[in-house]
């Protein structure tokens, strides 16, 4: 990892992605952070941050870029109705990826697994 250029400005995002209990957007780090650096000093900061190798982001359809940290792995669960996105942190694909590297003679590097629904706060409503 690059630890040259950290800034206190990056220290901060960074901090405020790795205390995230879910993957954060910019707007929710820039809506604790407003006060200490602009928006778009926010998103220069992610982007060193995820070239220098300590966060990384995913981007859902058209919808904003969520960040977390590169040692975290995480699968994902998007709600329909809301929008909101609930991280699950538990990885059950161990044997998929053993049947993929035997199988198919891949090796597995990383992966991206989300699913769409409906969260249960959403579907207390509907009822």
């Amino acid at each position: 990892m690059n630890t040259g250029g950290m800034t206190r400005i990056r220290k901060k995002v960074l901090e405020k992605v790795t205390s995230s209990e879910n993957p954060i957007t910019a707007d929710e780090i820039y809506r604790s952070l407003y006060k200490h650096a602009n928006l778009a000093t926010i998103y220069r900061a992610l982007n060193w941050l995820e070239d220098a190798g300590y966060i990384t982001s995913i981007a859902f359809g058209s919808g904003p870029r969520y960040f977390f940290p590169k040692a975290r792995h995480y699968h994902f669960l998007i709600c329909e109705v809301c929008g909101k996105i609930q991280a699950v942190k538990e990885c059950h694909l161990a044997s998929s990826k053993a049947d993929l590297e035997e199988h198919y003679g891949f090796i597995v590097l990383d992966h991206v697994l989300y699913f769409k629904g409906i969260c249960k706060d959403c579907k207390k409503v509907r009822r």
